[in-house]
């Protein structure tokens, strides 16, 4: 959940000071040495530094409950983080949830990437238009699938398979899931599990 903290400014409203762009690298390292906040209410996305939305109870409440289902679907060897920080390419993002491969104690000195993450959630209510971007961030870093938990619209929006690279990433296969149908849960190497999607979205 994000929004950028004031709108891409257009050429007559450009202030005069120059915009402040930052690498990966970068910021993590101003991270490492505390000129940002642990609790500062930010990520890193493309390069630029995009304000989270404020969490709400129903938010945070359908976070905790679909990584308890999750976590219980899951083979040995994968785990689900909590709005924990990724890192790609240009991007450092927060996702609400992610199945990444190994243990915790696997990612005590490091962020895990695109390669780790079997998949990506978000859960959207305020932010579903900027969930729904983010798709081509997570496209971009490989990761096999993304899907975001439309609250608004009590489904289950997927996205599987990435194609393409740079600002043209994207994937190939896009679809919505009611609360009356079935998703799949796929990990690599693994049996897929059958979800459905009446224990994810309210």
């Amino acid at each position: 959940m994000s929004t950028l903290l004031s709108p891409t400014p257009t050429k007559t409203e450009r202030p005069a000071w120059p915009l402040r762009w930052f690498s990966v690298g970068e910021y993590r390292r101003w991270t490492e040495a505390g000129r940002f906040a642990e609790d500062d209410n930010f990520e890193l996305l493309e390069g630029w530094i995009v304000e989270k939305m404020p969490k709400n109870p129903p938010h945070d409440g359908r976070v905790s409950w679909t990584q308890s289902i999750l976590q219980r679907e899951l083979p040995a060897g994968w785990h689900c983080r909590n709005q924990c920080s990724l890192e790609t390419a240009d991007s450092v993002p927060e996702p609400d949830l992610a199945i990444v491969r190994g243990s915790i104690l696997d990612y005590a000195d490091r962020h895990p990437n695109g390669a780790d993450a079997a998949l990506v959630i978000e859960v959207a209510d305020t932010s579903l238009a900027t969930d729904r971007e983010k798709r081509h961030l997570y496209a971009r870093a490989g990761i096999r699938e993304y899907w975001i938990i439309n609250l608004i619209d009590s489904l289950i929006e997927v996205f599987r398979d990435p194609i393409g690279t740079g600002r043209d990433a994207d994937y190939a296969s896009e679809q919505s899931f009611s609360r009356s149908e079935s998703l799949t849960l796929h990990i690599p190497g693994e049996t897929a599990r059958t979800i459905p999607v009446a224990e994810l979205v309210p």
